[in-house]
């Protein structure tokens, strides 16, 4: 997971400074959004962003998904042939169990992605752009 983590934030490495920074934030508050509403929700949240008019938000968030995605499918949780667009819909229908288990899995997992967000990206908790 650990090795994940650092492959994908590294890959945020090189993109503009806003988008580090609103990805650097999503790494923070990604959980948060889990723990408040459920991750199906989250999730709708984080899709309904890659919409975004701004180009740098725009990024950031379909960054987020697919990182969100591969971590699913590191550890067998989503077929490889689900897409990004499809996350949300496959998680939906999951059983209790596997659902309870991929939020746990991701929650695990992020704790990763914000210690990275901070030594990586140079994204503190703090100064992380606004997740909305």
């Amino acid at each position: 997971m650990l090795q994940l983590a650092i492959k994908n934030v590294a890959e945020v490495r090189d993109k503009p400074a806003q988008v580090k920074d609103i990805y650097g934030g999503l790494c923070h508050k990604f959980p948060v959004l889990v723990r408040s509403c459920g991750l199906c929700q989250a999730l709708a949240f984080v899709e309904a962003k890659t919409e975004s008019k701004d180009q740098h938000r725009q990024t950031a968030y379909k960054l987020l998904r697919n990182h969100i995605l591969t971590v699913l499918r590191e550890e067998n949780l989503v077929e490889s042939a689900v897409t990004a667009e499809q996350l949300r819909e496959v998680l939906a229908e999951l059983d209790m169990r596997r659902y309870t288990l991929a939020t746990r899995v991701l929650l695990r997992a992020w704790v990763f992605y914000k210690r990275l967000a901070e030594a990586v990206l140079g994204v503190e908790s703090s100064q992380g752009a606004e997740v909305g």
